[in-house]
């Protein structure tokens, strides 16, 4: 006979909805789930499956016009007390009580959760002393503690600092402090490791691990990243618009998924397999609005499985399996005539990535470049310094190859594709551009009149696909504005171009007249992919254009980025932090500290065969989507990247190397071949035995899930 499971917390179908002008918003629309008493439960999904308001209801803060309005959430602190969170006033004393002492919760984007206005120290310290009768001195020690035992170096010094004089890792471990400070029993993390960089993000899923085991507390992880949740989670539930569609141990979801939405996900991740960069089987299609939730099951209409007359109008139930999870899917119901057989899409069938032309021919040769920022101070702002966000770069890109760009934030990876694309004018260093004729020119020297000539044979895809689209112009107006300006097509023609050009990213021809706001977070990345295409570029300096958006969608973008590439012929800068992307995307790799590239190297050897111990240290914070391959041995990098303002004598990267010797401190080590094609900067690369990657395949199991 089975012990029963000791629940902190159970959730029992909730509702929470948003009652709007366009209708009644279901974001949570009947979801049951049970957090085990000291065990981590991963809830994973898509952007606009309602997670984050499934976390929010726990706590009673859902935003205006939100409310619960039918359901159960059972709080269970001690033996034999049962507190239903959902029929408390979210103004109450009671829930007030609960919240940031026995329930805490740390939200995604620390800079809008913290007050810019008030110190680390203040925030933290008011949190205590609302909650626990101690006095404001102890208070202050106890906040310094807290500081401690998240890792922030000077805890006593740094307390009194404001949010913007903290890096965003740093920030994140200040909210951790915020939340563990009065030691909760259930800590909710929404997304808290999205923004962060690999090592960065490694050093907070330890942390969380360590402080969850020291205090034996329960957590409630909400991510889309899939490699955390292998890394860190007892439990899984998968949710899809408003609804937990399968729930199980992280071993069981990750080894056979039976929900074909659980599938499709684990699926969709680009994975370290080096040699057979295969397509990603991307999930078509996307979310569906809250407002236009298809009738049915929900996610019929993106299943390869669905059976038409069935799916799309029988509601399905959550059917428990012998092994005690739970899925939604009618495939499991003997009354139903569905099963895995009944689709029509080779599922198992991933088609290889037509591979672009590579050739000899040197595109882009950067020599020495230099981006140095001046620091002023006084009432003449003199200037005192310099910030070397870029400090003597070389290297060069093939026509038709993907050159990616690694490194932590603050390495100057964004700055070096500003600099190329002649948004900053370098300090120094030349930037040799080979025109389609066989010239050269330097692109450093140019003047801003000879320079738009070249804009349009190099383009730009940004970051952030909300911020770098104007919300006041139409598709046609920012896809057509460099055919426009450029005098290349103009109306009836600039229409038809635009309208091809949407067809080619994935896009309807018809919404050209729409406006930024109506795409989701993929199709506006469509858009700046559109418009970077626009004028026929050849070469596309891709800034984190992955980094943002879904696991589903950054399988789209990514296999539209490789078709185009191999249509058009372009050449790509893809600079990105996630390994796992540049491993699927790149050719070869460049891995930039401190405004330096400190190792460049073809993809499979760079992966296979670090030299350089900073290329190591990433490697290994690679969150691997297998729950048994957990990273036990990972290099933990203590500190940030070194200020490029000051950076540390010798080597930049010392400080944090285990490696290090007093000749680390005193010479800074020079770019040499250290293998056949493989570029370092290392003194003592030869000599060390450097840990690369283990290779995935990237098969899926293909019997009946």
């Amino acid at each position: 006979m089975s012990t029963p499971v000791d629940n902190l917390l159970e959730i029992k179908n909730l509702h929470t909805h948003f009652f709007t002008d366009e209708g009644v918003v279901k974001a949570v629309d009947g979801v049951d789930l049970a957090i085990p008493r000291g065990k981590t439960l991963c809830v994973v999904g898509e952007s606009g499956c309602g997670k984050s308001v499934m976390a929010r209801s726990i706590l009673q803060v859902v935003d205006r016009p939100g409310r619960i309005v039918e359901g159960d959430i059972l709080f269970k602190p001690g033996a034999g007390e049962t507190i239903n969170l959902a029929a408390l006033d979210p103004h109450s004393r009671e829930i007030r009580a609960i919240r940031g002492k026995d329930i805490t919760m740390i939200f995604q984007e620390p800079m809008s959760s913290l007050s810019p206005l008030y110190t680390i120290g203040n925030q933290i310290m008011e949190a205590i002393r609302w909650h626990l009768p101690v006095s404001k001195q102890e208070a202050r020690q106890m906040t310094i503690d807290a500081l401690r035992k998240v890792g922030i170096p000077r805890p006593d010094e740094l307390v009194d600092s404001y949010t913007f004089e903290l890096s965003g890792g740093m920030r994140q471990r200040a909210m951790i402090a915020m939340a563990l400070v009065c030691e909760p029993k259930l800590l909710i993390a929404d997304e808290p490791t999205t923004a962060l960089d690999v090592t960065t993000q490694a050093n907070i899923l330890d942390l969380i691990r360590e402080l969850q085991a020291q205090m034996g507390m329960s957590v409630m992880f909400i991510t889309h990243d899939l490699g955390v949740v292998a890394e860190i989670a007892d439990e899984v539930a998968v949710m899809y618009l408003g609804t937990v569609v399968e729930r199980g141990t992280v071993q069981e979801v990750f080894s056979d998924p039976k929900h074909p939405y659980t599938r499709a996900l684990l699926r969709s991740i680009p994975k370290l397999s080096l040699r057979n960069k295969e397509r990603l089987d991307a999930i078509r299609g996307m979310v569906p609005h809250p407002l236009n939730r298809p009738g049915g099951c929900s996610f019929h209409t993106r299943c390869n499985f669905a059976q038409a007359g069935i799916c799309d109008v029988i509601v399905p139930p959550a059917f428990t399996l012998e092994s005690g999870r739970q899925v939604r899917c009618l495939i499991y119901d003997d009354k139903q005539p569905v099963s895995f057989e009944s689709f029509t899409a080779a599922d198992d069938v991933q088609e290889a990535i037509q591979q672009p032309t590579i050739s000899d021919d040197v595109m882009l040769k950067v020599n020495d470049l230099k981006m140095h920022f001046p620091i002023t101070a006084g009432f003449f702002n003199r200037v005192v310094g310099y910030v070397k966000a870029v400090d003597g770069v070389s290297f060069e890109i093939y026509e038709g190859e993907t050159l990616g760009l690694v490194g932590e934030s603050g390495c100057g990876k964004t700055t070096l594709g500003h600099s190329i694309m002649r948004l900053y004018n370098p300090t120094a260093g030349t930037m040799t551009y080979s025109k389609e004729d066989g010239s050269t020119v330097n692109l450093a020297k140019l003047g801003m009149r000879d320079l738009k000539h070249y804009h349009r044979e190099i383009r730009m895809v940004f970051q952030d696909p909300y911020s770098s689209l104007n919300p006041r112009m139409p598709v046609l107006d920012i896809v057509g504005e460099s055919l426009k300006v450029n005098k290349l097509a103009q109306g009836k023609d600039l229409e038809k171009q635009v309208r091809d050009l949407l067809g080619r990213v994935g896009l309807r021809p018809e919404y050209i007249r729409r406006y930024p706001h109506a795409f989701s977070g993929g199709e506006r990345q469509r858009i700046g992919i559109a418009r970077a295409l626009a004028p026929n570029p050849r070469l596309v300096v891709a800034d984190e254009p992955v980094s943002a958006l879904d696991v589903s969608v950054q399988a789209q973008i990514l296999n539209l980025l490789k078709d185009l590439q191999a249509e058009f012929g372009l050449t790509y800068l893809f600079i990105a932090h996630d390994l796992s992307v540049v491993a699927h995307i790149s050719d070869r790799v460049a891995v930039m500290y401190v405004g330096k590239i400190v190792e460049y190297a073809p993809t499979e050897e760079l992966f296979l065969h670090p030299q350089h111990p900073y290329t190591e240290a990433l490697l290994s914070s690679v969150l691997i989507p297998d729950p048994n391959v957990r990273h036990e041995n990972r290099i933990r990098l203590e500190g940030d990247v070194a200020d490029p303002a000051n950076p540390p004598g010798g080597c930049a990267f010392h400080p944090r190397c285990r490696y290090a010797q007093d000749r680390c401190r005193t010479e800074t080590p020079q770019l040499r071949e250290t293998r056949s094609g493989h570029v370092t900067a290392c003194h003592y690369a030869e000599e060390l035995a450097l840990a690369g990657v283990t290779v995935q395949d990237n098969s899926m199991p293909t019997e009946s899930i």
